[in-house]
């Protein structure tokens, strides 16, 4: 999808449907950043950010599960950390009431 990308530098990269071309029942379900060989020290400097739509087709009361992991060689050995989440999909909330401001 992207390649070349610095290291240094902060991307907001855009994988909608549109971006990447995708027919009307196509979308993105899964994504990975490679980063290759590293310099010595690289780490995290930032939080990374993910932000994601739910299609308007999930109903409220479904809920689906996030996993993310990470990996590299460390001292020529790997090292890999998985964390999972669960998202619940409340729905659309209620209008609110005017309040006269």
């Amino acid at each position: 999808m992207y390649d070349n990308l610095s290291t240094a530098k902060n991307y907001t990269l855009d994988a909608s449907p549109v971006a990447l071309g995708l027919a009307s029942n196509e979308y993105v379900t899964e994504f990975m950043l490679v980063f290759g060989v590293v310099p010595a020290n690289f780490r995290q400097v930032e939080a990374p950010k993910v932000d994601c739509k739910v299609l308007s087709t999930v109903k409220g009361g479904s809920s689906f599960t996030n996993n993310a992991d990470v990996g590299g060689v460390y001292n020529g050995q790997w090292i890999q950390a998985v964390t999972r989440w669960t998202t619940k999909v409340y729905g659309k909330p209620p209008k609110l009431p005017t309040t006269g401001y």
